[in-house]
Parts: structure tokens; sequence; C-alpha cells
């Protein structure tokens, strides 16, 4: 099996304004599901997002970068994420994540990702969200991992 899964994931903003930039700090556990569950790595991630309201639901394009604590992998990564406030202090998320990782500077044998699952929003302040996640991945070439599943979590930080 490969090396090279990030669930990584970047999560989105609040009930700030309509129209955010943010910047995401999060981490993740990369478990393969190919032969069993496998420890593949803890990745932290750096996005940045934009999001923007439709309605009452809140959409956080976002991109970034990633890579393995402890490791020598790492890639880049693009997000949507569609949050819906359930409350003033919380809402529940929808997650849809692109992911390339690599190791080192080995592009040709990079690794790609589609994954997709829920998340959960706590709207500490205006300014901060903090966001548990959980995404099922699904490799899309020869040098990916089959499977994998992502539980981590997302802070995202109003920049503007």
């Amino acid at each position: 099996m490969r090396w090279g899964v990030i669930a990584c994931v970047v999560m989105l903003a609040g009930s700030a304004s309509a129209q955010d930039w943010g910047l995401n700090v999060a981490g993740s556990e990369s478990l393969g599901l190919d032969d069993g569950v496998e420890h593949l790595g803890f990745y932290p991630c750096v996005v940045v997002s934009y999001t923007f309201k439709m309605g009452e639901v809140a959409i956080s394009p976002g991109l970034g970068v990633e890579w393995a604590a402890g490791g020598d992998f790492w890639g880049f990564m693009a997000t949507v994420a569609a949050d819906y406030p359930i409350t003033e202090s919380f809402g529940v998320d929808g997650i849809v994540a692109f992911v390339h990782d690599q190791r080192r500077g080995d592009w040709a044998h990079a690794g790609y990702y589609a994954g997709l699952g829920p998340g959960v929003s706590w709207f500490v302040t205006s300014r901060v969200t903090v966001t548990p996640n959980v995404l099922l991945f699904r490799g899309l070439n020869d040098d990916a991992a089959a499977w994998a599943l992502g539980p981590g979590v997302n802070i995202w930080v109003l920049l503007n």
C-alpha cells in the first residue's frame, strides 16, 4: 500500500459577514483502509478560504498546503465546505476535498484523492470557528491508497 493519504480538510467560516477571507489551521489523522486500519500519518495543513453566503448556507472554497508530521510527504489541497447554522453557536457541514500528496519532490508519483464527509462547526466568536470533521477519501490513481479515513479538526480565523 502506498503512503500518501491526507485527510486534512478545510472547514468554513462561522456566521461573521457575507464575504470573508479566512486562514485555516487544521490537523487530521490519516488512516488507510485497504488492508484493515493502518496509520498513514498525521497531517497538519494551512489553507486560505473565502466564505460567502447563499441564503442561510455559508460556502467556503479553499486552497492550501499539507504535510505529514514526522514524514516526508506533502502536497496541495482544494476544498469546498458548506455550513448550515443550527443555532447562533453551532452549524452542520458538508465537505468535499481534492488532495495531491507526494514524497519529497517526487511529482511523477504523487497520489491524488477525492473525499467527502460531515463536520460540526462551533462558532466560538465572529472571528473564530472550530470544526471537528471526518472525511472518507478514495484514491484516484495507482500511486494512491484505495481508501482512507480522515478524522480531524480545523480552526478558522477571520482575516478581514
